[in-house]
């Protein structure tokens, strides 16, 4: 059944993302940086913020970290991202690059990682660890090194892990049917 639910929102998402870029003139294909922008976006609507978070209905963040081509690609596609809802909905949103360290952190909602977490600096995640901040990643030690969500293909199907454990040490969860559309959820190092 979760299977199922990822699917149509998976489809759903690709309907969007492919109505609006015909709309732009753009070609027919949708790169999975874009897959993943929405997708990364789309998990921000499940997610339970602290009180003093959800009074501050400001800007939208979002940070990418990532110095190889896949980080420029994937920053491209989180401010297409954001240049389509501020069209659409008229709401304010940027795109930061976390490979600069001169970035103020305190200000982001969402950080995707385009690179091994091998490869982002402890410092980093430690700093990101210890504020509401929605992390997500694609390699498969993203949750062991501090992430919260891990995107994943499983047999040419989109599919997503989660760890609570995580996700609850900065004050942030996500609404349980958000929860069972994972492949995934770990809880007190278990899954």
């Amino acid at each position: 059944m979760k299977r199922i639910c990822f699917v149509h929102l998976l489809v759903c998402l690709l309907a969007w993302c492919f109505c609006g870029a015909k709309a732009a003139g753009a070609s027919d294909d949708v790169s999975q940086e874009s897959l993943y922008a929405i997708l990364s976006y789309k998990f921000l609507r499940y997610a339970q913020w602290p009180e003093e978070m959800v009074a501050d209905e400001g800007e939208l963040v979002i940070g990418v970290y990532g110095n190889s081509s896949a980080g420029r690609r994937y920053r491209e596609a989180f401010s297409d991202l954001c240049r389509g809802l501020g069209e659409s909905a008229g709401a304010r949103c940027r795109v930061v690059d976390l490979s600069d360290p001169s970035v103020d952190t305190r200000q982001l909602k969402l950080v995707f990682f385009a690179e091994e977490s091998r490869r982002v600096p402890q410092e980093l995640m430690d700093q990101l660890r210890s504020q509401p901040v929605v992390l997500v990643g694609y390699d498969d030690a993203f949750l062991d090194r501090g992430g919260m969500i891990r995107l994943k293909t499983k047999r040419s199907q989109g599919s997503f892990d989660v760890d609570l454990d995580n996700v609850r040490a900065v004050g942030l969860d996500f609404k349980s049917s958000f929860l069972r559309l994972a492949d995934q959820v770990r809880i007190g190092g278990k899954r």
